[in-house]
């Protein structure tokens, strides 16, 4: 399917829940620089990175239960390690379903978070 939806044109997301860490590698069998993979907190984003970084890009990997029950600076520290294991090269951003009961605080936080250390490294 994936595929054929390239071939037609369409970029295409894949939505991974669970932990695929031990299958990232069959993913670069699929077209290079057609598809973004939106993973959960379960699959490791800094192997990911390593694996698929060049071939798509990668989101995600913040547990949404974390703006419900988390602070803060449990927000702040979880997004600076995303982006200090994955910014270099580009390719990866912070994503993360948030929930409906998330604290505003916690949303303002990752804002912030992500304004302040938003630019990639070369």
């Amino acid at each position: 399917m994936v595929n054929k939806f390239i071939k037609d044109g369409y970029l295409v997301q894949l939505h991974c829940d669970t932990d695929w860490t031990s299958r990232l590698h069959y993913f670069t069998e699929l077209p290079k620089g057609k598809i973004y993979m939106h993973m959960d907190e379960r699959t490791d984003i800094t192997k990911a990175k390593e694996i698929l970084g060049g071939h798509m890009a990668i989101e995600g990997n913040f547990k949404p239960s974390l703006f419900t029950l988390g602070t803060p600076a449990q927000i702040e520290k979880r997004i600076k390690e995303i982006i200090d294991d994955c910014a270099d090269g580009g390719g990866v951003w912070v994503g993360v379903e948030i929930p409906d009961d998330a604290k505003l605080e916690n949303l303002k936080a990752m804002i912030d978070t992500c304004k302040t250390y938003r630019k990639y490294r070369k």
